[in-house]
């Protein structure tokens, strides 16, 4: 499972780069994998550009494959 920050880029910088400080320390990213969590770190350009490929492929075959909501 994977956390991240989304907030318009502005917004995003700071908390993003102090997160990104945080995630970098060796205790904290042991604690991250052994709870089965990612540790990459990203940008927030980085990471609108992730979620829009995410959506696209998710959404590609949610269609495909003719799920809707109930």
């Amino acid at each position: 499972m994977g956390r991240g920050l989304t907030a318009p880029a502005p917004v995003a910088l700071k908390p993003a780069q102090a997160m990104s400080e945080i995630i970098k320390m060796p205790e904290v990213r042991g604690r991250m994998v052994d709870a089965g969590d990612s540790t990459f770190d990203s940008t927030p350009e980085q990471m609108a550009a992730f979620l829009h490929e995410e959506s696209q492929r998710w959404g590609n075959r949610i269609k495909t494959v003719g799920i809707t909501a109930q």
